[in-house]
């Protein structure tokens, strides 16, 4: 009578430790795949060189406008 609770027992354990490594390996290659995305993304992100210089135009503006250089 005891082999049966064993078996079922060590079925149960068997069954929990695969279910716990699959969702382990899921989760890493959900991680591998997020992770591949973001490098890629500040690679097509990455702005001209207009771009660049447009924007700094706009923040020295907002500077002199601040410091109240910038009046006609």
């Amino acid at each position: 009578m005891e082999q049966k609770p064993k078996k079922a027992v060590l079925a149960a354990i068997s069954a929990a430790v695969t279910t716990y490594i699959r969702t382990q390996e899921e989760a890493f290659a959900a991680a591998a795949t997020a992770a591949a995305a973001a490098a890629s993304a500040p690679a097509a992100a990455a702005g001209s060189f207009y771009g660049a210089y447009g924007r700094q135009q706009m923040m020295e503006m907002r500077r002199l406008l601040s410091l109240r250089l910038a009046r006609r």
